[in-house]
Parts: structure tokens; sequence; C-alpha cells
């Protein structure tokens, strides 16, 4: 039962930083947006377009890293063979709770990258050509009657933990104020030694490492693993483990750690995702945690949002 507890407790927290992003995302469209025939809305219970009743089906179209669009032409090609096969389909969606008949319409989830929106630290604007992409997919998506939903898609939050989403260089920013472990406040660096930090990236001074381990591993959750006892694996791979393509390592770059760190590899590959190794490391845990809270720290939110 504690396993459990704790387990549920960890997975608890992922659960409100989520339903923080949704609530966001909810009260941003309950706004009242130019009137646009294009546009599907949120009424009641159900979606409408043009003021008739409508049921959206579709599924995700998430490019996880550079360029994060494919090709207009790609897009459009796409969303046509979408569009034939919805339209063959003998699927009839149940009548509304009125009683109405409702239409399908194509729908997709886009995935709209932090990481791709603004790669570089400093930056006090939208990558232009990230821009340009995204709205060249959408009307891509639109020239052929796809609605699309934006998602700011993430998987264990940033490339440092094996994923991606938030850029690198925020994760950078938490470790590099990370203070110590055992000082209340994160804002203000501690000089006590970077073993007592926080960890916020993975580093061979932030190894990746998973909280509750012995409790995860009697309920089945993978440990994280390295290349260090195959001898097959090169010797520097074997040595330093979580030098390749760390941040502040010079050994690569950090957007890149997810896919260049042969032993990330091991932890974020198919089998290691969906048993929840990675979204088990203190590096995510303490980075979801700032994150949540990072709106109300003046220096987070000086250079997470400002």
């Amino acid at each position: 039962n504690s396993v459990r507890l704790r387990i549920i407790h960890i997975i608890g927290i992922q659960l409100a930083v989520h339903a923080h992003v949704w609530h966001f995302l909810f009260m941003a469209t309950a706004l009242s947006p130019p009137h646009d025939a294009r546009r599907a809305i949120v009424k009641g219970n159900h979606f409408e377009i043009d003021g008739s009743r409508v049921v959206l089906v579709g599924g995700n179209y998430v490019l996880k890293g550079p360029p994060y669009f494919p090709d207009a032409g790609l897009v459009r090609e796409n969303a046509q063979s979408m569009v034939k096969e919805l339209t063959a389909t003998d699927y009839l969606p149940p009548a509304g709770a009125d009683g109405s008949s409702r239409n399908m319409r194509p729908v997709v989830r886009l995935g709209t990258m932090f990481e791709g929106a603004m790669p570089m630290r400093g930056a006090k604007a939208v990558d232009p050509t990230w821009a340009a992409n995204l709205e060249a997919t959408v009307e891509a998506f639109a020239s052929e009657g796809v609605y699309v939903f934006l998602d700011p898609h993430q998987d264990e939050m940033c490339t440092t933990n094996g994923g991606e989403g938030v850029p690198w260089w925020i994760a950078a920013h938490f470790q590099e104020t990370a203070g110590c472990g055992c000082c209340a406040s994160w804002s203000l660096p501690i000089d006590c030694g970077s073993k007592y930090a926080p960890s916020y990236v993975t580093s061979p001074e932030h190894p990746l490492q998973q909280v509750f381990a012995g409790l995860l591993r009697r309920a089945g959750v993978r440990p994280v693993k390295t290349w260090a006892d195959d001898t097959r694996a090169p010797a520097e791979v074997r040595r330093n483990p979580w030098r390749a393509y760390a941040v502040g390592a010079g050994s690569g770059d950090p957007s890149k750690m997810n896919i260049g760190n042969a032993n990330m590899r091991l932890n974020n590959c198919d089998a290691a995702h969906n048993s929840g190794t990675a979204m088990f490391t203190k590096q995510l845990q303490n980075f979801m945690y700032r994150w949540w809270r990072s709106p109300f720290n003046a220096t987070d939110r000086r250079v997470v949002f400002e």
C-alpha cells in the first residue's frame, strides 16, 4: 500500500501540472473570439461550426524535432487522405443530447513545440521560421477542410531529461539557480557543492536517477540503465555515460541529448517510456514542480515568460 501511495502521489503531481495547463487553455478558449464561420467552437458539451453541431474525428500530427512541421505540400496530401478516408467510412456519430444529427469533420491535434518556438536562450520573440511553418501547416490543413487543435506537446518535458517539448535552456536555467537541496528557496544559488543541488538536467554531476527507486522496482517500473557493463559499447560511453550532449559539457548540442546520448536512448526507447522509466526520474519530477511554480517566482518568471 505504501508503494502505491507514493507512486500515486508522484502521478498526482504530474496530473496537477497537466490540469493547470488544460485549465489555462480552457480559460483562453472561453473568451469570445471574433466571429469566423470556419471556426469550431465549444458550446456547452458539444462543438459547433457556424451554428451546426459537429463531431470532430481525427488523430495526432506531431513532429517531435526540427523542423517541427513537414513540408506544406506533404501536409496537404495527408489532409486530403484524411478527408477521403473520413468520407468513405460508414461510421455515423450519435445524435446530440437534444436528438439533433451531427456531421463529422476531420481534425488533427497539431504538435506545437515550445522548444521549436524559442530554441535560443534570451530570445524576445518566437522564431520567425517556426512561426511561418506553423502558419503554413495550419493553412494547408484548412485548405482541405481539416480542423486543427494546437497542442503544446511534451514528453518528459525536455531533451535533457530524454524527452522533448520545453527548451533545454530553461532546464539549464533551473540547474544554474538550483541552490542547495537543503534550502527552501531555489532562486539564490548557494555554494555548498553541486552534488547537493537538486537535479534538473542530466549530466556527469547529475546522473539520471529515479525517485523512490526501490519502490518503483517493486511496482514493476524499469530501472535507469547505462552501457557501463556492456563491452560492446565505446569506452567513453561506458566510462562517462551522461557527458555526451550534456549542458555545459562541451560535448554536443543539449537540444539533441534525447537522441544523441547513447545511454539516454536506453531510457527513452519505447519499452522504457511505456514502463515509466523516464517519467519517475528526479530530473523530471524536479523540473515539473519548478515549472509549475515558475510564474510565481520573479527570477523564473523573467527567464521563462518575459
